[in-house]
């Protein structure tokens, strides 16, 4: 949990002690940025992008018919069936060790508290049984923070770092 001023800077912390530091690579579910701006902004910041897939749920939903790339794969944002069946086929080759999502928010944006809550609840225990991590960035709000008290259940661990402390 982020405040919203500071969403950009933990993001990219975050990432470059996985994939610069640690030398890991992962998957990163963009819901809301288009690939072709995160990516940018990610190589800008440092992080090191060709350690990284993206499974991109916003910029077919926002209209756009993008080319299919090597490193990214475009999904639409509103179909959570579709979204884990993108996330499962890529996890299930091996060769990744962490899924970055984000965010939270903006998944609470286009589904109810309930239905994310189940999601993210199949999500983390899907990529647990496979031994994969999973980093989930969230906005702090009223709906991220009531889903939060839910998901943080299933986490080996909590981050808030709008109170500076670990839960």
């Amino acid at each position: 949990m982020v405040k919203g001023g500071d969403y950009l800077k933990e993001r990219r912390l975050v990432l470059k002690e996985l994939v610069n530091s640690m030398n890991v690579y992962g998957v990163y579910v963009t819901l809301s940025t288009p690939y072709a701006t995160l990516y940018s902004d990610l190589k800008k910041d440092g992080v090191d992008v060709s350690r990284l897939f993206f499974i991109d749920c916003i910029t077919k939903y926002s209209g756009s018919n993008p080319k299919p790339l090597n490193n990214c794969s475009f999904t639409d944002n509103q179909t959570l069936a579709e979204m884990s069946i993108s996330i499962a086929d890529l996890m299930n080759n091996g060769s990744y060790n962490f899924v970055f999502f984000d965010s939270m928010t903006t998944l609470l944006l286009y589904n109810s508290v309930d239905s994310a809550e189940k999601f993210l609840h199949y999500l983390i225990n899907k990529l647990r049984d496979l031994g994969v991590g999973m980093c989930i960035i969230a906005v702090d709000d009223e709906k991220s923070r009531e889903a939060a008290n839910v998901i943080s259940q299933f986490c080996d661990e909590f981050v808030d770092m709008t109170r500076g402390r670990m839960k």
